[in-house]
C-alpha cells in the first residue's frame, strides 16, 4: 500500500508539470492542435498496435464519412514526452530481461480491483491536462486504443465534468481491467471470446460489438496468390514460410530461423520482415547468402496485406493486430516465445481456435515449422481455421458500428458539448 502511494504522488507529479509545459507552450506544436474535431482518437506506441489499429480505424471512419474530422495523440507522449520514453523503456527491458517478473504484474492486475489506489492512479494520469484539451477541442467522439487514456475519460465522466461519447477498442483477445469501465459507452473488441470475458466482469451486452480489431483496410481486398508470388519472384509450387521481426528488438534470434530454413532438406522459399530492426536485416542478409532455399529480407514494408497473402506458414510474436492479419489472410501462426500477459493470452485464443501453435524457444519453433512444411493437411486444416476467426473487414465493420451508434452526435454541424472546468 506505501509503495501504491509513493507511485500515485509520482504521477501526480507528473501531472503537474506537464500542465505546467502545456501553459508555457512547451510541448511541440503537433501536440498542441485545440481546433475543433468531431473526433478525439487516443492511443500510444507501445509497440506498433495501438497505433495501427487507430489509424485503421481512423481511415475507415474518414472512408465512409470524409465530412468528419479527427485528431489523433499518442496519450502518454501528450501526459509528457519523458514519461513516454520512460515507460516504453522500461516495459521493452522488463520483458527481456526478467520476463517472469512482468508476467506476474500482468495477471495480478488483470483482475485488480476498479477502485484500487494503482488503477485510481492510472485513470487520473494528465486528467487536468486531457480535460483542458477537451475543452478547447470539443470533440463530438472519443476514442481509445489503449487502455490508460480510457480509463482516464471514464473518470472524467464519472465525475461529472465531461459527458462525450466514449468508444473504446480492446486490442488483444483478453480482458484486463485497465480496459473495464461502467462509463464507456461502446466496445469494439476481437472475437465473443472477449465479449464474454466483459461480460462477466459486468459490461452490458448491448454496449460491446464484435468487429474484429480494426486492420488496414487493404486486408478486405481479394489477392490473387498466383499474382503476388510473380511480384515477389517466388516459386508457386513451394510453401512459403514469413518469419516477422517485432517491435524494439524482441525477436533478435530471427536470423538463426531464417539461416536454419535457407539450409532446411525440405524444399521451401523464406521471406523476412526484420522491420526496423537494421541489425537483424544485416544479421539475416549475411546468414543466408548462398542458402539452399531462396531467402528474401525486408526492413520495414508497407504491405504486409500481400506478404501475408502470398505466404503459407508465419512465425511471429503474438501481438493483437499481427494476429488479426494473419487471421484475416487465412494464415496458420506459429508462435515464437509470446510476450508474458497479452501475448500469452492471443495465444491461447489461437490454440485453443486451431490456428495457431506455439513455442517458447527456437528449437520448438523449427520442430513446429518442419511440422507444417511436411504435412500440408495440418496446414490446411490451420489456415481453415484462421480464415474462419478472420476479419477482413473489421475496421469498416467497426466504423459502421460507431457511426450507427452515434449518428445523432456526429451529424454534419451538429451541437458540440460544452465542458466544465
Amino acid at each position: 500500500m506505501q509503495e501504491e502511494r509513493k507511485f500515485l504522488s509520482i504521477l501526480r507529479r507528473i501531472d503537474r508539470l506537464a500542465l505546467r509545459e502545456k501553459l508555457e507552450g512547451l510541448l511541440p506544436q503537433s501536440e498542441r492542435d485545440e481546433s475543433p474535431k468531431d473526433v478525439l482518437n487516443l492511443t500510444a506506441d507501445y509497440g506498433a498496435g495501438h497505433r495501427r489499429a487507430s489509424s485503421a480505424l481512423g481511415e475507415a471512419i474518414k472512408e465512409l464519412r470524409p465530412d468528419i474530422s479527427i485528431l489523433t495523440l499518442n496519450y502518454i507522449k501528450f501526459v509528457h514526452p519523458v514519461l513516454d520514453q520512460i515507460t516504453q523503456s522500461l516495459y521493452v527491458n522488463t520483458v527481456k530481461v526478467a520476463p517472469e517478473l512482468y508476467r506476474g504484474f500482468y495477471y495480478v492486475t488483470k483482475s485488480i480491483d476498479p477502485d484500487s489506489v494503482w488503477q485510481y492512479a492510472l485513470n487520473h494520469l494528465g486528467h487536468r491536462k486531457l480535460l483542458r484539451l477537451l475543452q478547447k477541442v470539443q470533440p463530438r467522439l472519443v476514442l481509445c486504443t489503449f487502455p490508460t487514456p480510457a480509463g482516464v475519460v471514464g473518470e472524467l465522466k464519472r465525475r461529472g465534468l465531461i459527458d462525450v461519447p466514449q468508444v473504446t477498442v480492446i486490442t488483444d483477445n483478453a480482458v484486463h481491467t485497465q480496459w473495464v469501465s461502467p462509463w464507456t459507452d461502446l466496445y469494439i473488441v476481437a472475437s465473443d471470446w472477449v465479449k464474454d470475458g466483459l461480460v462477466k466482469r459486468g459490461i452490458p451486452p448491448e454496449k460491446i460489438e464484435v468487429t474484429g480489431i480494426p486492420i488496414d483496410l487493404r486486408f478486405a481486398c481479394h489477392w490473387d496468390k498466383e499474382a503476388l508470388r510473380k511480384k515477389y519472384g517466388l516459386d508457386r509450387d513451394l510453401p512459403v514460410v514469413l518469419i516477422l521481426g517485432s517491435a524494439y528488438g524482441m525477436t533478435a534470434d530471427a536470423w538463426e530461423t531464417a539461416a536454419w530454413l535457407g539450409d532446411l532438406h525440405v524444399p521451401c522459399q523464406v521471406l523476412v520482415v526484420a522491420g526496423y530492426d537494421k541489425s537483424l536485416k544485416a544479421k539475416c542478409e549475411e546468414a543466408t547468402r548462398g542458402s539452399r532455399n531462396p531467402v528474401k529480407v525486408f526492413g520495414y514494408v508497407d504491405t504486409m496485406h500481400e506478404l501475408m497473402a502470398v505466404s503459407d506458414i508465419a512465425v511471429t510474436k503474438a501481438g493483437g493486430l499481427t494476429v488479426s492479419e494473419a487471421l484475416a489472410c487465412g494464415l496458420p501462426l506459429v508462435i515464437h516465445r509470446p510476450i508474458p500477459g497479452q501475448e500469452e493470452e492471443n495465444s491461447k485464443f489461437l490454440i485453443q481456435h486451431g490456428a495457431g501453435l506455439v513455442s517458447k524457444n527456437p528449437c520448438t519453433t523449427r520442430e513446429l515449422v518442419l511440422m507444417l512444411l511436411q504435412n500440408e493437411t495440418t496446414r490446411n486444416e490451420m489456415a481453415r481455421a484462421a480464415k474462419s476467426l478472420g476479419r477482413p473487414n473489421s475496421a469498416r465493420d467497426a466504423a459502421k458500428a460507431i457511426l450507427t451508434r452515434f449518428s445523432e452526435r456526429l451529424m454534419p454541424n451538429g451541437p458540440r458539448q460544452t465542458y466544465r472546468s
